[in-house]
């Protein structure tokens, strides 16, 4: 009688077969690329841990991307003030989420990258040259530096172009116009108060047929001291 399938196999084959799994069975299973696949990763990790550069000292204090960019942008934020302080401090927050990808900008989470600044600003550091780096005598020395700095003046307004003068033969014709609207107008003014003085003179006669002269030089001498005063009212 044919012998039966060893227990716990997965068919018809050699004893050992029975070991292994379906993978390997349909032969979809390459040690030799396994092998290279987990090199290749190494390969990848190791390239990628080289390109990233480490968080020093110098990262923050002497690039122009780090320390010194606060200060030359955030106190150019603007805030809403009194009353919106949770408002204000996400709008902090995410100016300094963007300044740290900005200065390291390797896809990791902010909290995880506060964590690693924390940790090398605490702690004093080897320069490649084998001075030692000490982060508060360095945060002095940019303190001493902002605050001896000059501050930036602003600019003062343009002044305006002074104004072209006009030429002789069009300021003349000014004048001479001027001088025209002005005689029109105390025509005007003096036509109007030789009727009112007519109107004036006319009523006083209905009394009696012809006034005495010297009545007549006094109505012609107020008459002529009123257009005198209003002529000048209108210059």
């Amino acid at each position: 009688a044919a012998a039966a399938p060893a227990e716990g196999g997965l068919g018809d084959g050699p004893a050992g077969e029975n070991t292994r799994t379906p993978a390997e069975i349909l032969g979809l299973v390459d040690n030799e690329l396994d092998d290279l696949k987990e090199s290749a990763q190494d390969l990848f990790k190791r390239v990628g841990a080289a390109k990233r550069p480490k968080l020093t000292h110098s990262t923050f204090f002497d690039d122009d991307r780090g320390f010194k960019k606060i200060l030359r942008t955030f106190p150019k934020i603007r805030f809403q003030g009194k009353g919106h302080e949770f408002d204000d401090l996400k709008v902090l927050m995410r100016h300094y989420d963007r300044w740290f990808k900005e200065l390291h900008p390797f896809n990791e989470h902010f909290e995880d990258l506060v964590h690693k600044a924390r940790n090398v600003l605490q702690e004093k550091e080897t320069m490649d040259d084998g001075l030692k780096s000490d982060p508060r005598e360095k945060l002095h020395q940019l303190r001493f530096e902002y605050k001896s700095a000059p501050k930036e003046v602003p600019t003062p307004a343009k002044a305006a172009p002074p104004k072209k003068e006009l030429p002789e033969d069009v300021k003349k014709r000014i004048e001479e116009n001027r001088q025209r609207a002005l005689r029109l107008r105390q025509e005007k003014a003096a036509a109007a108060a030789a009727a009112e003085g007519g109107v004036a003179a006319g009523s006083g006669a209905s009394g009696a047929k012809e006034l005495d002269m010297d009545v007549r030089f006094q109505i012609e001498e107020r008459r002529q001291r009123a257009l005198a005063l209003r002529v000048q009212k209108l210059a």
